[in-house]
C-alpha cells in the first residue's frame, strides 16, 4: 500500500470544512469554495439578512451586520492558518478570499454583495431598493 501523505492544503480544506459544519444552524451557515489556494469563496447565508431585506435596510446599517461576519469568519481562517507553518506565511485572507453575503432563500442563490481586498461590491439586481449609505 502505498503512503498516504497530506499536504497543509489539504489540512486546510479540512479544517475550513470541519468550521462550516460546526457553525452551521438554521440561523448562519458558511459553505466554502476551495477550489485553488489563492482564489477561495466563503458564501454567507444568514436569517438576519432576510430582516434585513424586508425592512428594507440602509447598506449602512446592513453593512454593520456584514461587516462582523466576514471579520469573524477572517478570524477562523486566521486560527486555522496559525497552525500550518507554510501556508501562515503566504496565506492572507484579505488577498485571497471572497467573502459573499448570500440572499437568505435557498431558491434565490444571488449574492447580495462581495468583500474581498477591503472592497464591497453591492449586487445591483438586489440591491437598487436601498436606501443610500
Amino acid at each position: 500500500m502505498a503512503p498516504f501523505s497530506v499536504t497543509e492544503w489539504d489540512w486546510f480544506c479540512l479544517r475550513v470544512q470541519l468550521h462550516a459544519l460546526d457553525c452551521r444552524s438554521p440561523h448562519y451557515a458558511v459553505y466554502f469554495d476551495l477550489a485553488k489556494p489563492d482564489n477561495i469563496y466563503c458564501r454567507i447565508y444568514s436569517e438576519q439578512t432576510a430582516q434585513l431585506l424586508d425592512m428594507n435596510a440602509s447598506t449602512s446599517e446592513q453593512l454593520q451586520y456584514y461587516r462582523s461576519w466576514v471579520n469573524a469568519e477572517k478570524k477562523q481562517f486566521e486560527e486555522i492558518i496559525k497552525q500550518l507553518p507554510a501556508m501562515s506565511e503566504q496565506f492572507d485572507a484579505e488577498k485571497h478570499v471572497v467573502f459573499q453575503i448570500m440572499h437568505p432563500d435557498p431558491n434565490v442563490d444571488k449574492i447580495i454583495c462581495n468583500f474581498r481586498k477591503r472592497h464591497i461590491v453591492w449586487n445591483k439586481e438586489l440591491t437598487s431598493g436601498f436606501k443610500a449609505s
